[in-house]
């Protein structure tokens, strides 16, 4: 699968509403595209909130999952938190829960499935 394959699959399995790990008490996407994310220096790009605490969220970009999707498969086709720092180090900082939310996006989506706790293979 290539990045044009994966972000339709995004868009159409992605929606206001959903839970992305039901093991998870937050975890809620909130907003879809053509959200404007602006936290974390991004500018108005579009993108999905989600839910991570009770009065907290994380803005995750579509750039953002071009970005690392496009990592990953460069490197085996594994997801994880080694592939999000090499390119978002200060998010992880301020949220390490990055990682998981965008391998749950990308498993809710259709185009990963997770190997363990901290890795998802991608389709």
């Amino acid at each position: 699968m290539n990045w044009n394959q994966a972000i339709v699959l995004i868009n159409a399995n992605i929606v206001v509403g959903m839970c992305l790990d039901p093991a998870l008490q937050y975890r809620y996407v909130v907003q879809i595209p053509p959200y404007p994310c602006f936290r974390y220096g991004f500018n108005g790009l579009p993108g999905f909130r989600i839910q991570v605490g009770s009065r907290d969220y994380i803005e995750v970009p579509i750039i953002m999952l071009q970005n690392l999707y496009s990592w990953a498969k460069a490197y085996g086709g594994i997801y994880d938190r080694q592939i999000f720092h090499q390119n978002y180090p200060y998010h992880l900082k301020s949220k390490s829960c990055f990682v998981h939310s965008v391998g749950k996006l990308f498993e809710q989506a259709g185009i990963a499935i997770q190997l363990n706790a901290h890795q998802y293979r991608l389709l």
